[in-house]
């Protein structure tokens, strides 16, 4: 009993650190789903730039890994790990909408 309670706790401190939109947006599009930072950017409408740097924050965490081998230059895939599934569940994702507006004003970019 005692394990499964600091388990929850950690779990607990790692989605306090997933928590911002953008990261906790880009958590929940792989919900179920491989993802590139191509398919982000383009989903979320932010630069490749931000969107590596909350990959990479994810990754840190182990709570994405990349599948597959890449070569120099190639889009990379990634998948959540299981710590980051049990992460998501506990994490309020916000709507794609949601983003584009609080980076946009809802326009469309």
């Amino acid at each position: 009993m005692e394990k499964q309670k600091n388990d929850t706790t950690a779990l607990d401190q790692v989605a306090a650190k997933v928590s911002g939109m953008t990261t906790s947006a880009v958590l929940g599009l792989f919900d179920g789903k491989i993802n590139t930072k191509q398919k982000i950017s383009s989903k979320l409408r932010r630069q490749p730039d931000t969107i590596k740097y909350h990959l990479d924050k994810l990754r840190d965490l182990n709570l994405i890994e990349t599948v597959g081998e890449h070569q120099e230059g190639e889009r990379k895939n990634y998948r959540l790990t299981l710590k980051g599934e049990k992460v998501l569940e506990k994490v309020h994702v916000p709507k794609t909408e949601e983003v584009r507006k609080q980076y946009y004003g809802g326009q469309k970019q």
